[in-house]
């Protein structure tokens, strides 16, 4: 079984007025979005579009 980010992006930093380049790290960290899947011998098992990723803390938070 193999867990996968694929699109990762940003999109509603277009709304926001900003870029990749311009936006905040807090902001990026906030807005970054991924399609989660699960493939399983190269079958695709559950697939989550847009799903919010976001960094922890180093406390796990």
């Amino acid at each position: 079984m193999k867990f996968a980010c694929r699109n990762l992006g940003a999109p509603d930093l277009a709304r926001r007025g900003l870029t990749a380049n311009s936006a905040p790290v807090e902001v990026l960290l906030v807005d970054i979005e991924a399609d989660l899947v699960i493939d399983d011998d190269g079958r695709t098992v559950w697939n989550e579009d847009g799903f919010p990723l976001r960094a922890r803390s180093p406390d796990g938070a």
